[in-house]
């Protein structure tokens, strides 16, 4: 059962959108602000103040039909869910973009490495999904670290003069995310998906530009692609390729 806060109370509601009839969640809480979220399955989440009305409410809906709507479209288009891993061999992972199979054997110490098209892994039961897992894991992470601090610096070096942002160290997060390949916080925080690491390079670029130029915008306004563009023109295409990818969880 999922854990929700006893201050946040949630109801079914039904809108209109171009004539048809959406239902979606309602989610009042102690906030100030309304946002609309869409999740992976398509289903439409409403987050409002708890005296916030119902007028208010279907206003904003009203007002983001337009980007609800492409939202969904976009969700239809994507490719069907990933089957469950089973991490057996010649099991398909991608890392930087390109794709690996799984070669795995049994011995005493466990390791994992890159080599051809293959991830060598060994460990001591071949049975143990979860040890094989856990250690792609971390062997993943290890990789993000190391890559996305290093594309960080070339990206704020490249976008210095675009966007002056202060001389002061960013705090980088490398975490799993259900929806989202990466985000900044308002205390200038940026957190990037730890899946990223199996996309290719100029796509991590991308994904950290996006969230750097979102330190001088912090929205998704005219502004705010402006700013993306100056700072890589062929965005377009690597956000494309994200689109593409169906995200799961390492």
């Amino acid at each position: 059962m999922m854990y929700q806060s006893p201050s946040i109370s949630s109801e079914k509601q039904e809108f209109r959108l171009y004539g048809k009839i959406l239902p979606y969640l309602l989610k009042r809480g102690k906030r100030r602000t309304m946002q609309i979220s869409i999740h992976p399955n398509q289903e439409i989440v409403v987050h409002a103040p708890k005296q916030a009305s119902m007028r208010q409410i279907e206003e904003l809906l009203e007002k983001k039909q337009r980007w609800i709507n492409k939202t969904l479209q976009k969700l239809e288009q994507l490719p069907p869910p990933l089957p469950q891993r089973q991490y057996i061999c010649g099991e398909t992972h991608y890392y930087l973009g390109r794709q690996y199979r799984l070669k795995i054997h049994e011995g005493e110490n466990q390791s994992i490495k890159l080599k051809g098209g293959f991830f060598e892994i060994i460990v001591p039961d071949k049975e143990n999904k979860s040890a094989i897992a856990q250690l792609l894991k971390n062997w993943y992470l290890d990789r993000a670290k190391v890559i996305f601090s290093k594309h960080l610096e070339q990206c704020l070096k490249q976008t210095r003069n675009i966007l002056s942002l202060p001389e002061k160290q960013i705090n980088l997060k490398i975490h799993p995310m259900r929806t989202r390949w990466g985000s900044c916080s308002s205390r200038g925080n940026i957190n990037l998906n730890l899946e990223l690491i199996k996309t290719p390079l100029n796509c991590i670029d991308y994904v950290i530009i996006h969230e750097l130029c979102h330190l001088k915008q912090m929205n998704h306004s005219k502004d705010f692609w402006l700013l993306v563009s100056q700072c890589m023109p062929q965005w377009q295409k690597y956000k494309s390729q994200l689109d593409k990818i169906r995200l799961e969880n390492i």
